[in-house]
């Protein structure tokens, strides 16, 4: 997969976690050069049925994969090696019934 934007911010303390799904959802379309199923009536329809292409179900899975790994690698770098992504997101986690509700 190409390089792409980083799609995740991480505050400077380190409590929160922007994640820009807009932009992984764009990149993965034209990574993967996915093809509007719909074709050019895309803007025009008000329903369709979509028919996967032979080989989808072979596949997808491995697309699933390499969108996986390569969303790991970009977190775990935007992490610069300080903490470990499940140390990270556990921080991020928080008890509710530690929390005061007013």
């Amino acid at each position: 997969m190409p390089k792409w934007d980083a799609p995740f911010i991480i505050s400077d303390d380190s409590i929160a976690l922007r994640i820009d799904i807009d932009s992984i959802a764009a990149q993965v379309a034209t990574s993967l050069q996915v093809e509007n199923p719909l074709g050019v009536s895309a803007n025009s329809a008000k329903a369709a049925t979509v028919n996967f292409s032979p080989g989808f179900k072979e596949n997808f899975p491995s697309q699933i994969q390499q969108i996986r790994d390569c969303l790991k690698q970009i977190l775990e770098s935007a992490l610069k090696d300080s903490t470990s992504i499940e140390q990270f997101v556990g921080n991020l986690v928080t008890d509710r019934t530690s929390r005061i509700y007013c």
